[in-house]
């Protein structure tokens, strides 16, 4: 598993809350990474940990949870002319 992670952040609960006391993974389905629309640079949203086919939002493991959040940013113009093999107008 070395390398898989790029990013990580652990937070703890505060006292008293436990992993079972809301239906995170429903919170955090309402809130799922998307693409950027065309007025937008940037989107955050959450992702399933271990792929759209698991379809978790959170992974349990003992006293312990997986959350990933994602970004998308939109490519530039220039970027997508490059790409997109259509030539130049």
């Amino acid at each position: 598993m070395k390398g898989w992670l790029k990013n990580i952040s652990l937070f703890q609960l505060p006292e008293g809350m436990t992993p079972h006391s809301i239906d995170l993974g429903a919170v955090l389905h309402a809130h799922p990474l998307r693409e950027c629309m065309p007025n937008e640079s940037r989107t955050v949203g959450w992702m399933q940990p271990f792929g759209e086919e698991d379809g978790r939002y959170v992974v349990y493991q003992d006293q312990q949870m997986l959350i990933a959040l994602g970004t998308e940013a939109q490519r530039h113009q220039a970027e997508k002319q490059e790409g997109d093999g259509v030539p130049d107008r």
